[in-house]
């Protein structure tokens, strides 16, 4: 493969012109953005510059000179007389139009073989399909990589007619979502055919259409995702706002911000619009969990037309479907999520010693709090841990520290043998094992449920064990905190917490409550504030049924946010426990005196 990834970059891969952008993609703030494909290459081994040359890739989906061009080569390369003709239809594009009248189960085209592109098509790069066979590159993913072999070839390739009379923009029925094949396809023979076919494709050849045919890729920070980000200037559009994205990634914090700001609009807005929320968001969710008596069909067309759309414009408006991973995905998020987005959501769970995924949640299981089955990959076992009450045994559903196997697992950490040692394991019949230290539960149905960290429990000066990143995620859901960390001396009855405050909420209740302060730093570190601010975990954590020595004692609020630039959480926004114990030391110390 060492051998096919050289020849890839060297002969195939033709390098992009940074200056050539879409205008429509001009004012993206995002990290990756879809260039028109336009490159230069270079026809010898020689040194000297060369002009760039533009790759006659593709043409405007209207454009009949290029299918001029097209039906001339055709001809001329053996096509016998059609009664079809590419001209321009009704729609504004080109398309297939009869030339004289044709009789019921006459065949409409014939094309010669000579002018089909197969696997066994001759290379003008022969060196290039000679490597790509040779390690047996898949169908579809083999023809978009010669077709972009030959485009590199500009006028020498037999095709270039062909290439540059593509669509820049393919408009196929893979494009489709299954709402339009259902619109305008009803009663057509070809519907079932078309959803039978988008599904075997995206499902097989996924990644490889995304390549080929080409998609917008766009990365937000949490602090630029909405239109109300705290980085986004006022009257100025977020980055899901402009991207519109059609499928999304994200970590539970960055989903738990979204409804944590809906459900704070709502509230402020009250009255009427606040019961016509709360009540069609209980009627989907009756539907969602199985409910005959739910809102379906034509009442929930209703209420996404009169509640749900407008929320939906947040994320741009097109989600069909959410990849989530990094951290546990609360059961109200994951529903918030299902409702007001309208989009099933895919859980998954992983980590960097096992080649990221493991397991893998199903598209349509509609369960919350779970990860879904092994990946084909890999293989998943629970070991008790008897100190953490967590056991192999356990009814009706085994629980322990997840153990994940197989191939996809690595070798190790690199020069660090002691500690490859403590969590690598091999055994007798030479299966590679590598222990994660997270807690996990499997259903009966072979699904994975992750229930608590080990690393993250402590036992208390009267024998409790409190997980940390339970109370941490019970107490998130408080209106006052952007984030949080739990921690706890095992030589006290207690816990602490150190937390950063939502700055929006806690300035508005200062304003209502007529608290004088002359920055955000000096209102954090008010006696009223902080009290405040305790007083609402204690509710939050008896709604989520803590026990005492699990809500903390005493807190102290930190003016400043954690941000992954501040070292102090990841990329992910989970919390970066060591580091943050080690920067608020004399903190955590004061509160425990």
């Amino acid at each position: 493969m060492a051998e096919a990834s050289r020849v890839l970059q060297t002969t195939l891969i033709p390098s992009f012109h940074p200056q050539h952008r879409s205008p429509i993609f001009q004012s993206l703030p995002l990290n990756f953005r879809r260039n028109p494909i336009q490159c230069t290459v270079s026809t010898s081994n020689s040194t000297k510059a060369t002009v760039p040359q533009k790759i006659p890739w593709g043409c405007e989906s209207d454009s009949l000179e290029n299918a001029s061009a097209l039906q001339k080569w055709l001809t001329d390369s053996g096509l016998p007389p059609q009664k079809m003709a590419l001209q321009k239809v009704e729609v504004g594009e080109r398309g297939l139009v009869a030339l004289k009248n044709i009789r019921k189960g006459e065949k409409l085209l014939f094309v010669p073989p000579s002018l089909f592109i197969t696997a066994d098509s001759e290379w003008t790069c022969g060196e290039a399909g000679k490597v790509l066979k040779q390690n047996g590159v898949p169908d579809w993913p083999f023809l978009a990589t010669y077709l972009i072999s030959e485009a590199s070839s500009l006028e020498s390739s037999r095709w270039s007619n062909y290439i540059s009379a593509l669509p820049r923009q393919p408009y196929s029925l893979l494009y489709w979502t299954r709402e339009e094949l259902d619109r305008y396809l009803e009663a057509s023979q070809i519907r079932q055919r078309a959803i039978e076919r988008v599904t075997n494709v995206v499902g097989t050849y996924g990644p490889s259409v995304m390549l080929a045919a080409g998609c917008s890729i766009g990365y937000g920070s949490a602090l630029t995702f909405t239109d109300n980000s705290n980085k986004i200037k006022k009257g100025t559009k977020g980055d899901a706002t402009i991207l519109k994205p059609t499928i999304m990634t994200a970590v539970p914090a960055i989903l738990d911000r979204v409804r944590d700001g809906v459900l704070k609009k709502v509230e402020e807005k009250g009255g009427l619009a606040k019961n016509l929320f709360n009540f069609g968001f209980r009627r989907r969710l009756a539907a969602v969990e199985g409910s005959w008596f739910g809102a379906w069909g034509l009442e929930r067309m209703v209420w996404d037309a009169v509640v749900f759309t407008k929320i939906r414009s947040i994320l741009g408006g097109r989600i069909r479907f959410m990849l989530c991973g990094g951290a546990p995905l609360s059961a109200e998020s994951q529903r918030f999520i299902n409702i007001c987005m309208g989009a099933p959501i895919g859980q998954g769970y992983g980590l960097t010693e096992t080649f990221a995924g493991a397991t893998f949640s199903e598209w349509d299981d509609t369960t919350v709090g779970r990860v879904g089955p092994p990946l084909p990959c890999g293989y998943i076992k629970l070991v008790s841990w008897k100190e953490g009450g967590y056991l192999a045994s356990d009814k009706p559903m085994p629980r322990g520290e997840i153990v994940v196997g197989g191939f996809s697992v690595t070798a190790g950490y690199f020069k660090n043998q002691e500690k490859t040692d403590e969590v690598y394991k091999v055994d007798e019949k030479g299966m590679r094992w590598f222990y994660t230290g997270d807690i996990g539960m499997f259903h009966p149905d072979g699904c994975l449920e992750i229930i608590d960290r080990k690393k993250d429990i402590v036992k208390l000066q009267h024998g409790e064990y409190i997980s940390l990143g339970k109370v941490e995620a019970s107490l998130q859901s408080s209106n006052y905190v952007d984030n949080i960390m739990a921690y706890a001396d095992p030589s006290h009855n207690y816990c602490i917490a150190l937390v950063v405050p939502a700055r929006q909420a806690l300035e508005k209740w200062a304003q209502e409550a007529d608290i004088k302060y002359n920055d955000f730093s000096e209102l954090c570190g008010k006696a009223e504030t902080v009290t405040e601010v305790q007083q609402s975990l204690s509710k939050v954590a008896k709604a989520a049924k803590l026990d005492k020595f699990e809500t903390p004692a005493k807190i102290q609020l930190l003016a400043d946010p954690w941000t992954p630039e501040s070292g102090l959480v990841t990329a992910a926004m989970k919390i970066k426990r060591e580091q943050i114990k080690s920067k608020f030391k004399n903190e955590l110390q004061k509160l425990y005196a």
